[in-house]
Order: structure tokens, then sequence, then C-alpha cells
């Protein structure tokens, strides 16, 4: 699963993953994007709450 969201939520997505998942120790990563599509990255501010 790829979840797209902001690096100030990470954590709660983080608590959230490890909550749900059947797995005793899920794989959680994360990436850091230094470039891509502009109205892409504005898309996902707007996107997300």
């Amino acid at each position: 699963m790829i979840i797209k969201t902001k690096m100030e939520l990470f954590d709660n997505v983080l608590e959230r993953v490890k909550e749900l998942h059947s797995y005793e120790i899920p794989e959680i990563i994360s990436f850091k994007i230094d470039k891509g599509y502009t109205k892409f990255f504005k898309w996902v501010d707007e996107s997300i709450i």
C-alpha cells in the first residue's frame, strides 16, 4: 500500500497502520521527494486534511 501524506502527519499514519495491520512488524517507511510535478504537490497539499 502506498499512502500519500505530509511529513507532519507521518506519525499519525504510522500509528494507525500499526493498529490495523495483521503483521507483528509491518514495513512502514517514508520516502523524501525532492522534485516532482508542481500541480501534483499542490493537489496533495489541498487534499490532505
